[in-house]
């Protein structure tokens, strides 16, 4: 008897589920993708929260001052870049750099100088911060009219049992047309052996002119912005 009450069983069951077999294959598809989903969700939630972490009360100060030393360096390094032509460190003659050519100029004017911004962290360790600091990358992408800068600076910072993880630094340069400064400066230096006075009386930007010996030198002015170059006579 219980032999025959088991192969009912199955029986039924089989049954039911080659009645049910399209349903049954729906629903273990729809659970697939639902799992794959929150399976997705959560690790892209995860990597999120690794490189850009929220930074606690507590060590926001420590963040406020790298982004201010970023600000800072950038800052000099953009003056030096348009009172030179395109170039950090020398006046640029004749031939103006490229966009790219300037963002490499400013990059590894960071890259450089960022280092200097680890001298002034004694205020912070004396409060009983401790700092780990690994290698950095600086990109900087020069628009139509601002300069925005990215460090990637992992930092770890540590007070008693709590820690903190910065990893990314981030400040834009506003209100600077350097692509179109740079577009003046090669049309002055495609007019060979003359100044362009129509020219110049119709471009939005104020323009100096200093003859020195074999060469001249001049200086675009915009808002705040001197952009200075030379030619050689």
């Amino acid at each position: 008897f219980r032999s025959q009450y088991i192969l009912k069983i199955v029986l039924f069951w089989g049954n039911f589920y080659m009645k049910n077999k399209s349903q049954i294959t729906m629903f273990v598809m729809v659970g697939f993708l639902i799992l794959l989903l929150f399976t997705s969700l959560f690790y892209i939630v995860s990597a999120v929260t690794t490189k850009n972490p929220v930074i606690s009360s507590e060590f926001q100060p420590i963040k406020l001052y790298f982004d201010g030393c970023l600000k800072n360096t950038a800052e000099e390094g953009v003056f030096l870049l348009t009172r030179n032509g395109g170039r950090v460190d020398e006046l640029v003659y004749d031939n103006i750099p490229t966009i790219e050519m300037m963002e490499i100029e400013l990059s590894d004017y960071i890259t450089k100088n960022i280092g200097a911004c680890l001298e002034d962290i004694e205020f912070f360790e004396e409060k009983g911060f401790t700092f780990i600091v690994n290698e950095y990358k600086t990109n900087v992408l020069i628009n139509i009219a601002d300069i925005n800068f990215e460090l990637n600076w992992p930092i770890k910072i540590i007070k008693d049992q709590r820690s903190q993880r910065i990893y990314k630094f981030k400040y834009s340069y506003e209100d600077i047309v350097l692509p179109y400064l740079r577009e003046i400066a090669i049309d002055m230096l495609n007019n060979e052996n003359y100044i362009d006075m129509t020219y110049l009386s119709n471009i939005e930007t104020n323009v100096n002119i200093l003859p020195i010996d074999n060469s001249i030198i001049y200086s675009l002015s915009y808002e705040e912005i001197k952009f200075n170059f030379g030619e050689n006579i």
